[in-house]
């Protein structure tokens, strides 16, 4: 088992948990122990399970996970702020699917650099491909 721990979320970034209660129906219980266990501030942590062929995030109570496929890469697309205030998107995309994991709705250079960050962490828990998409100012 892979774990990565990284800082908590920016101000204004969230995960992109499917469940209201922030608990994601793939996430081990061994990883939600270790997390109320050995986490303290609430930062993220990157973790995967080969066995099970899982791999997720957790920050505070929220957590995205999901299973590992061939062909897959994560994904940092951003748009600057012109007229509107850009965004920020984590996913894990591939296959004409995408899984958003984080994001923030308004860009700035520091949440950038928090999420590159995050990016090559995801790599490096993984080995998956990562890639950049700027997609320009938000009009």
């Amino acid at each position: 088992m892979m774990w990565v721990e990284h800082t908590p979320l920016p101000t204004y970034c969230r995960l992109n948990y499917p469940e209201p209660t922030g608990q994601h129906p793939l996430t081990p219980l061994a990883i939600r122990e270790r997390y109320r266990r050995d986490v303290a501030d609430g930062r993220l942590v990157i973790w995967t399970d080969e066995s099970a062929g899982l791999v997720g995030v957790r920050a505070g109570i929220d957590e995205v996970t999901w299973s590992l496929t061939p062909g897959f890469h994560f994904e940092l697309a951003f748009s600057r702020p012109a007229k509107g205030s850009g965004y920020l998107e984590l996913s894990y995309a591939g296959q004409g699917s995408a899984i958003p994991i984080a994001g923030a709705s308004a860009f700035d250079d520091q949440h950038l650099q928090w999420f590159r960050t995050a990016l090559q962490g995801l790599h490096y828990a993984t080995g998956a491909p990562v890639q950049e998409a700027d997609m320009g100012h938000d009009a």
